[in-house]
């Protein structure tokens, strides 16, 4: 009877096949998990950056149709200070109200307002930067529509600063600076704010020229 050769691996074969299969599942798994954080990542500096963006247009839209003269309306054609429950600064202005050019003092509702909801609102509240395109008054303590609406909540992902408009009356214009960042609610955890990998941050600012106020 003739005698038939039987090919078989060796253990050390095998245990090489194994070590060399496990480095190519740990490149691709590393491959893989890397795309999709760096993916993921991205998206979501691109959702930040775009609120702010936003932000940026929207204000400087409306800011620059203030209109007034200083020495004639005694300065009140932009304010900067605080509303009820704020404890940061919000911008008021009077604004052109039928884009005629001219300020009319009896115009319907001409002050508008932007303002930064922070840790002293409430919770739900929180990193909410909100607009109003008709104040009751130079005051802006009530909005039409009212305040916190949610058609006029402009992002919900801005934490500072805490003084995100300065006012130069003297060469009329105004300095706004915004920060934010994907979830602002992890402020004090692991995934601070401003965490490039998992909670990415950013900041923009922006001056915004007003024309048709004069100080003179």
């Amino acid at each position: 009877m003739k005698q038939q050769n039987i090919k078989s691996s060796t253990i050390l074969e095998l245990l090489i096949s194994m070590i060399i299969l496990s480095i190519l599942v740990i490149i691709f798994a590393a491959i893989e998990l890397f795309s999709h954080t760096h993916v993921l990542t991205i998206d979501r500096r691109a959702k930040v950056q775009n609120d702010l963006a936003y932000i940026m247009e929207h204000s400087t839209k409306q800011i620059a149709k203030a209109i007034g003269n200083t020495q004639i309306n005694s300065n009140e054609i932009i304010k900067i200070s605080t509303i009820a429950g704020d404890d940061i600064a919000a911008i008021k202005f009077y604004v052109d109200v039928d884009s005629d050019g001219n300020r009319d003092d009896d115009a319907a509702s001409p002050w508008r307002a932007y303002r930064l909801r922070s840790l002293s609102a409430p919770e739900s509240e929180r990193y909410q930067f909100w607009w109003c395109p008709s104040c009751s008054d130079s005051a802006c303590a009530t909005c039409s529509p009212a305040w916190g609406t949610l058609e006029n909540i402009l992002s919900d992902r801005v934490t500072g600063p805490e003084t995100p408009f300065v006012h130069d009356a003297a060469n009329n214009y105004v300095d706004i600076t915004i920060q934010g960042c994907w979830d602002p609610k992890k402020v004090t955890t692991a995934d601070d704010c401003g965490t490039s990998d998992r909670n990415p941050g950013t900041s923009l600012t922006a001056r915004i020229k007003m024309p048709s106020v004069s100080t003179q």
